[in-house]
């Protein structure tokens, strides 16, 4: 008879359980897209130093121009939240300033 060779053991990484990144190389700063109006096509709700923020999937209004976002603003993740409690993904915002914090429309 001839042994069998042990089957290696599979071992499951951090990685393995953190939430997919999307598939866009080119990430923008909230600054870029302040007053325009851009499409949310995917949202993850990650845990920030503090506080939630939110990386988004967005495009331009048009559905062309991928890119990433993350953003932290506090009334900003809780309205589209809100929002997605509502209605489904594709979501059309725009992110402004208020004073000293952001707010969407």
């Amino acid at each position: 008879m001839v042994e069998k060779a042990p089957t290696p053991v599979k071992y499951q990484r951090v990685a393995d359980y953190q939430p997919k990144r999307y598939d866009c190389d080119k990430t923008v700063k909230t600054a870029e897209v302040l007053d325009k109006d851009i499409l949310i096509l995917e949202v993850q709700e990650l845990q920030g130093e503090k506080n939630p923020y939110l990386s988004m999937l967005i495009s331009d209004a048009d559905g062309k121009n991928k890119a990433v976002l993350n953003c932290g603003g506090v009334v900003v993740v809780r309205k589209i939240k809100e929002a997605m409690a509502r209605t489904q993904l594709p979501l059309l915002i725009c992110i402004f300033k208020v004073k000293n914090y952001l707010d969407i429309k």
